[in-house]
């Protein structure tokens, strides 16, 4: 058996355990500020930057390549952020007090991002995959009250999730392949909610204006839909069973009711209202 010369061994000794290398850094200005970073594996980059008073930020690293990122400005808020598997990235950044963001990662290749520019925001991302195709998540919240949630299982899905405002609260829960989701509220005391189980479904919802309700639950392959909210009070509603089914509502008002029921195969509905106090309802090929 051939052997390696001591100094080439000794090279390859030393590559090893450079790869192997995690890294970490903290940065605190101000009083009462708390960080801990724990890290299991190799490879895996870890930051937290907190500026203000009584901030609190958590990391928790285990497996390869991941990379993790808080940066706070401001007072009594609290980040953690928990990856497990390999290549996963996450950040995170509050300016305010009283904020919070959560973030949870398993399995590969998925993003999170979290930004928040207000007061008492809360807003968690949950994202878990068993192939190298991760998810791509993030939520922007400009405001104070606001609430915002994305759940994503297996893999290849997209949520992105907008809040200008006050007291607004968006949910987003995707379970199967490649769905995708969109919304948007720009307002105040604005309710979204979208859930999909299936493959390759679209989803999107716009709320301009003030107490507002949009929801859309798609079960399925390969439905779409849109909704646009532009006034106050509305409420809108679209449901999709089975595959290629496409729907859109469209309000421009105030107190407008419009519903969507979707079965079976390749239907298709565009429903508008402008105006006040109209309601609305549209049933293809629905079991309900």
């Amino acid at each position: 058996m051939k052997k390696l010369p001591v100094f080439a061994a000794c090279m390859l000794a030393a590559a090893a355990a450079h790869a192997q290398v995690n890294s970490n850094e903290v940065e605190q200005t101000g009083n009462l500020n708390t960080s801990s970073i724990v890290q299991t594996g190799s490879a895996q980059t870890a930051y937290i930057g907190q500026t203000g008073n009584s901030n609190s930020a958590s990391q928790q690293q285990s497996g390869t390549l991941n990379d993790a990122f808080i940066q706070q400005i401001g007072n009594k808020n609290v980040a953690s952020q928990v990856q497990e598997g390999r290549e996963n990235q996450t950040e995170a950044f509050q300016e305010g007090e009283s904020n919070s963001a959560q973030v949870y990662q398993s399995g590969a290749s998925s993003y999170a991002g979290q930004f928040q520019m207000g007061d008492h925001n809360a807003a968690g991302i949950s994202q878990s995959n068993t192939f190298s195709l991760g998810s791509w998540a993030t939520q922007v919240q400009y405001g104070n009250q606001n609430t915002a949630s994305i759940s994503q299982a297996r893999f290849d899905h997209f949520a992105a999730q907008y809040q200008f405002g006050n007291h607004n609260t968006v949910t987003t829960t995707q379970y199967g392949d490649g769905n995708y989701t969109g919304q948007w509220q720009i307002g105040n005391q604005n309710t979204a909610a979208i859930s999909q189980l299936g493959f390759l479904n679209s989803a999107v919802q716009i709320q301009y204006g003030n107490k507002n309700t949009a929801t859309i639950a798609q079960d399925g392959v390969e439905n779409q839909t849109v909704q646009y909210q532009a006034g106050d009070k509305n409420y809108v509603a679209i449901d999709q069973d089975r595959s290629g089914n496409v729907a859109t509502q469209t309000q421009l008002g105030n107190s407008n009711s419009a519903i969507t029921q979707q079965g079976s195969l390749g239907n298709v509905s565009d429903m508008q209202q402008e105006g006040s106090s109209n309601s609305a309802v549209v049933k293809q090929d629905h079991p309900y």
